[in-house]
């Protein structure tokens, strides 16, 4: 790179810093020349604001073999400057969530995923800048990395790669304002200059007379922050209150939690036990950082409690605890008060159960950004909140960035790129027709980018959790694809991104059995796994569903249905053997997909720590062949489901067990193994002789076999009964538990489920009065 190159690069990030903006460099060529390029650009700006600024440099790994290293060590060997450096891989950009850097190296060369630059762009202040290292411009797009690599399942290969994504992140380089592309190969510059004005710094307005210390307001930077306090501070004077903060990133919303804890903590009267709890320890880890700046600040003196991996979990003072808890956990957690942060990454109905747990509750999250859809959360928590919550509730926003100005171009850029801020189409009135469609994704990404931002939109908003990750996986993998609803007027109104999974070889079978877990194949993998006698499965193919969902001012009018029928149709004239989905098991998703006929078979061992939810998959079959396996593995997941309940899932919501035991298939006739004391005993139960203690045995027995009866040869009991039974019968609770779990009158439980009980015995034909 030319000296005369470097200078203008240097005068547009010294631009940057007056008007406190980021700036990017992106250095297309050789390994050597890449590395040579950026020490001499880092150099060049040590030079010019003489001091030693933070440096995060990552690459994909640190095998000493590695490119990325080579590329490294060249870079490093050509620095001459002292920085505070620090090198990290791509899995653990995590850790520096929250950390701010004057300059940013990435190697994407090895690696490009989305999330990872949206969550490392983000560490970069005003006034630095951003280095990507990539390949030469010229073959960018023929360029592997591991993400790409991941996303290649049986039978696909390199040359199958689609590239739209990679085709659309160069495009979008090149059009935004303060990004230097420049390829070393042939000296080519590409740069857009910024409008380059600065918003007026506003005074900072303190409250006049304020409960918490006047050292807890003096580290907020902005006005926004100081409202948030001021909010905060009504948890001292009210009985129940709930405060919704929402920020896009950069705004010191956790930063603020934790000054705001402080504040909480130093005021209180008497004991202060408050559980923090977001989707991961990481996300605390600012929160916890400024609690403890503002405590020491505050001379309060203080106890850390850190994981195995040197993550703060607690902090415990004089007045009482500040811990961290899975969000799970945190349901059912016992203390004053409850802080969620980066709430859009926790289902809405684990939210509620949070909010039901405290009196006292503030959820806060990204409104838009790589977390999760903060817009989603926006719309479906707040609204659900509003019709649930019986306590005050606050709601602020945060408007005004810290770490960089509010024109910064870079963040312009990242959001454009990853569609962050996607939103569906505007829908003035319910639509009266709609027409199935199949997605041109390469249109899409290239030429139609308001149908793509109309599509990703429809997740931001009904999703609680939409990641950068799945617009590139559906723009580079070659077993993905889309299909759609689409009204006479144009707009997409239900979005459903598809992989198509299956067509396995024994060889690779095989492998599964022995514990390999191939990428992709979600639906015949997890077959293979826990029904090895079923394994020939894995060599039909099906269309997995990632994702469906239905425009928020059009959900409950049936257009999920709608679009399930129509995808089945095409699949089965396409040839395929099922379709299938997985998903966190709620009562309202599985209804949905058991009323669509698809039957559910298999449910994961343990609950995901950051939603809550076991995760179910289930299959619909359009093949004769699939329909005899499906009918096989539902009937061998409901007696292992029935022979866990006492156990792995004694905790299973009893409305989802009862959905996950409906069956079209099953056997024609109760079959009942009973010992002669057994059956002596059941008999006397029913007939009101001895207690349910003295027959459990044999009364579980019975209802085990009338849940293993196909749907249309059961008894017919209705919801509450059939609960009961799973509640009290299968999962062991006591009276009372069994009867809450109901929403049944605790006083009436025993008689109701004698009653059942008998219903059940008389059905069997071994009833003698």
């Amino acid at each position: 790179m030319s000296r005369e190159l470097g200078e203008k690069i240097i005068y547009s990030i010294a631009d940057g810093i007056r008007n406190f903006q980021r700036r990017m460099v992106v250095l297309c060529g050789s390994e050597e020349n890449r590395a040579q390029a950026a020490a001499q650009l880092v150099d060049m700006y040590v030079d010019s604001i003489n001091r030693a600024p933070s440096m995060l440099y990552v690459v994909d790994s640190l095998d000493e073999e590695s490119i990325g290293v080579r590329q490294l060590k060249r870079f490093r060997a050509a620095l001459r400057s002292e920085l505070d450096f620090r090198t990290i891989t791509y899995p653990d950009t995590e850790s520096v969530m929250g950390l701010t850097y004057d300059i940013l190296v990435l190697d994407v060369v090895e690696e490009l995923r989305p999330n990872d630059i949206g969550r490392l762009v983000e560490t970069v202040r005003g006034g630095g800048f951003i280095v990507l290292l990539a390949p030469p411009l010229s073959s960018w797009t023929d360029n592997v990395t591991r993400f790409q690599r991941k996303l290649l399942v049986p039978p696909y290969s390199i040359s199958d790669l689609r590239r739209f994504f990679t085709r659309r992140f160069i495009r979008k380089l090149k059009d935004h304002k303060g990004i230097w592309l420049i390829d070393l190969e042939t000296e080519s510059v590409n740069y857009n200059e910024p409008a380059g004005t600065k918003t007026k710094e506003s005074k900072l307005e303190f409250p006049s007379s304020p409960v918490f210390p006047k050292g807890i307001y003096s580290m907020a930077r902005t006005n926004d922050q100081i409202r948030a306090l001021s909010a905060m501070e009504s948890f001292l004077k009210e009985k129940k209150l709930v405060l919704v903060i929402t920020a896009n990133r950069g705004r010191g919303k956790s930063a603020v939690l934790g000054l705001g804890l402080a504040g909480l903590s130093s005021s209180a009267k008497g004991r202060f036990n408050v559980v923090v709890t977001a989707p991961s320890l990481y996300n605390v880890q600012v929160l916890f950082e400024f609690l403890k700046k503002a405590l020491e600040g505050l001379g309060v003196e203080y106890e850390e409690e850190k994981d195995g991996e040197g993550l703060t979990r607690a902090i415990q003072t004089r007045k009482g605890r500040i811990r961290y808890e899975e969000p799970y956990d945190a349901a059912f957690a016992d203390a004053k008060m409850v802080v969620v942060d980066e709430a859009a990454g926790i289902p809405v109905h684990l939210l509620l159960k949070i909010r039901k747990n405290f009196r006292k509750a503030v959820f806060s999250s990204t409104a838009h950004g790589y977390e999760g859809a903060g817009r989603g959360f926006t719309v479906r928590f707040l609204s659900a909140l509003h019709k649930e919550s019986k306590a005050p509730l606050l709601e602020l926003s945060m408007r005004e960035p810290i770490r960089y100005a509010q024109e910064d171009p870079i963040e312009a850029w990242l959001y454009d790129t990853l569609l962050l801020d996607a939103e569906p189409a505007k829908i003035e009135a319910e639509p009266v027709s709609v027409v199935y469609e199949r997605a041109d994704l390469e249109k899409w990404f290239t030429e139609r980018e308001d149908e793509l931002r109309e599509f990703i939109g429809i997740y931001v908003l009904a999703h609680y959790r939409n990641r950068p990750d799945d617009v590139a996986m559906i723009g580079e993998a070659p077993h993905h694809f889309a299909r759609l609803l689409r009204t006479s007027e144009g707009s997409i109104v239900t979005a459903i991104h598809l992989a198509r999974e299956g067509g396995l070889d024994d060889d690779i079978i095989e492998q599964i059995l022995a514990g390999f877990e191939p990428p992709g194949n979600v639906v015949p993998s997890i077959t293979v796994k826990y029904y090895p006698p079923y394994k020939h499965f894995a060599k039909y193919v099906g269309w997995r569903i990632v994702r469906i969902a239905v425009h928020p001012q059009l959900t409950d009018r049936g257009f999920g249905s709608l679009a399930l029928q129509d995808l089945c149709d095409e699949a089965r004239k396409e040839g395929m053997d099922w379709v299938g989905a997985g998903f966190g098991a709620t009562r309202e998703l599985l209804n949905f997909w058991i009323k669509n006929d698809f039957i559910p078979v298999h449910i994961s061992p343990s609950r995901n720590p950051a939603s809550g939810e076991y995760s179910a998959l289930v299959v619909r079959p359009l093949s004769r062949r699939a329909q005899k396996l499906v009918e096989a593995t539902n009937n061998e997941f409901r007696l292992r489901l029935l022979n866990s309940l006492y156990d792995t899932y004694s905790d299973l919501e009893v409305e989802v067990a009862q959905l996950l035991l409906r069956s079209p298939y099953g056997r024609k006739k109760m079959e009942l193994s009973l010992s002669k004391s057994q059956r002596a005993r059941l008999k006397n139960y029913v007939s009101g002789i001895v207690t349910y203690e003295v027959a459990n045995d044999a009364i579980e027995k019975l209802v085990k076999a009338y849940f293993m009866l196909g749907s249309g040869e059961r008894i017919k009991l209705d919801d509450i009964e059939e609960r009961l039974l799973i509640a009290k019968c299968l999962q062991g609770r006591g009276w009372s538990d069994a009867a809450r779990a109901c929403g049944f009158p605790p006083s009436k439980v025993k008689s109701m489920v004698r009653g059942i009980v008998a219903r059940l015995w008389e059905g069997c034909g071994l009833f003698r009065g």
